[in-house]
């Protein structure tokens, strides 16, 4: 999808929030269209990355003889209130980069709302958010994010005005700039993919791949040392323990689909919501140990746990067999009432098994083999390598899409054509390396096989070469396409000489 395409979609979708809410125009004396626009940008952006949030018309400033911000909001995350300052700027301008002083200027204004000293103007919605903001900075951890929300292009030389701002104002001062690409690669992922993006509307980005992290493991008081739990020393440190339904809940509401990036499939949110396990949980909450196999992941580190300690900690954490029964659980436990949260605690064992590994290889086989049992092709493993996730984002620029791994795009949007890793893969070994992926004497296809498992392995010649791209691949793609057409184009003409 070019820029272009997507920048015209997204003005379609706010010239349908201007059509919907004449009101609200009209009660902000918005009589320009570029006013309106930025407006409705504001709007678009705040029901797309926090849909379930309520009333936030009440929050916002713009068009109200203020320009200083659009609005000031705050949200509570884990029992802890943020408060966020949006400004939007939309543009006619489809390719151009943000320009540094758009971004300075904001950040003057930025500096302005921090300011205990700024002068009140007519506004009375910004005069009562200001008020409640510099309530909320006066307390020893008073969080607060700024969004700059461009409609321009990726500019990376404003990084420096960014982090100049957030060392001037200390650790709980955060500032982050989304572009048209940022915003196009995430309407890609959630509208096509179904997965959940990285929200700027949260304070901060969480990395459970290398956070330190520390779970509440369950414990019985009468067996303490003596068997419940777990531990295998050899050849690589791991443990097992059991979990509550309120833990999974908290991992899951802290670091959400981040838990699953080395997952080979990358869950998505309507194909994890497993009816059975829910039922489970719900209605026979002590059956669950018996029916469901429980979680697997891997950490780059265990710190090992004392006889009685009752909490485990590790520096990093990956779900790689289990995504389905984590995101199960934490929705059944979500819409569950306080008396169902307490039965489900008290009733329910859920295995939890953690393996102390850094070895990258030795992950992709740990992920191979406990996902065994389910239908898993070569290339789903390889899903998440940074090659193919680079290939993917370069295809974006096009329309023609990358798919790193099968069944990804649950929609595709008119105009766009998926092409597999496989099948690009094939054609580029094919016309640009001059190799076949399949093996003459095992008729093993080796593309997605590594060199380490196999010395026959292609994975490594075909994507860590020096050439690899996605229009390298796409260019392998269209000399194809051109011989299936001459091909066709001949048998035509062979089959009306025959009949002749």
């Amino acid at each position: 999808m070019l820029t272009e395409q997507f920048y015209d979609i997204l003005d379609k979708e706010l010239e349908q929030i201007i059509a919907e809410k004449p009101q609200w125009i009209q009660d902000r004396k918005l009589k320009q269209v570029n006013q309106q626009k930025s407006y409705a940008l504001l709007l678009w952006f705040l029901e797309f990355y926090a849909p379930n949030r309520k009333r936030f018309q009440q929050a916002i400033t713009e068009g109200r003889d203020d320009n200083s911000c659009d609005i000031i909001f705050s949200q509570t995350h884990q029992g802890e209130e943020i408060f966020y300052v949006v400004q939007a700027k939309w543009s006619t301008q489809k390719q151009e980069k943000i320009k540094a002083d758009e971004v300075k200027k904001a950040i003057v204004d930025f500096h302005a709302i921090l300011k205990k000293d700024k002068l009140v103007g007519k506004n009375e919605v910004f005069n009562d958010k200001w008020a409640e903001l510099q309530t909320h900075l006066s307390k020893d951890m008073g969080k607060v994010k700024f969004v700059f929300l461009g409609l321009l292009a990726h500019n990376p030389d404003l990084q420096e005005h960014v982090s100049n701002f957030e060392k001037q104002h200390g650790p709980h001062i955060k500032m982050e700039i989304i572009d048209i690409d940022r915003l196009k690669r995430d309407y890609i992922e959630f509208s096509y993919k179904k997965i959940k993006a990285k929200n700027p509307l949260q304070y901060e980005y969480y990395q459970p791949e290398t956070e330190k992290i520390t779970i509440p493991v369950e414990r019985v008081s009468d067996a303490m040392g003596k068997g419940d739990h777990l531990k295998v020393d050899k050849p690589y440190e791991a443990y097992i323990f059991r979990l509550k339904p309120k833990t999974i809940y908290e991992l899951f509401e802290k670091y959400e689909f981040s838990l699953f990036f080395s997952n080979i499939r990358n869950p998505l949110p309507a194909s994890n919501y497993n009816a059975a396990i829910v039922d489970t949980l719900r209605n026979k909450p002590d059956m669950f140990w018996y029916f469901n196999n429980g979680i697997t992941a891997i950490s780059n580190y265990i710190y090992e746990p004392g006889i009685r300690s009752e909490e485990i900690s590790m520096l990093g954490l990956q779900i790689i067999n289990g995504a389905q029964t984590v995101y199960s659980i934490y929705a059944a436990y979500r819409d569950a009432d306080k008396v169902q949260r307490m039965i489900m605690n008290e009733e329910t064992k859920i295995s939890f098994r953690i393996i102390r590994s850094a070895n990258k290889e030795m992950n992709l086989q740990i992920t191979r083999y406990t996902n065994a049992q389910n239908p898993v092709e070569e290339r789903d493993f390889w899903a998440n390598d940074p090659i193919q996730i680079r290939l993917q984002e370069e295809s974006f620029q096009t329309k023609y899409w990358y798919e790193k791994r099968r069944g990804e795009f649950r929609n595709v949007p008119k105009g766009i054509t998926v092409l597999g890793n496989d099948l690009l893969g094939s054609l580029y070994l094919n016309f640009s390396l001059q190799k076949h992926s399949i093996d003459a004497e095992s008729s093993e296809d080796l593309m997605f096989i590594s060199e380490k498992t196999n010395p026959k392995g292609l994975y490594e010649i075909l994507f860590y070469n020096k050439s690899i791209s996605f229009e390298a691949m796409l260019s392998a793609y269209f000399i194809w396409e051109s011989f299936i057409a001459v091909h066709k184009k001949f048998k035509n003409m062979l089959e009306k000489s025959w009949k002749k």
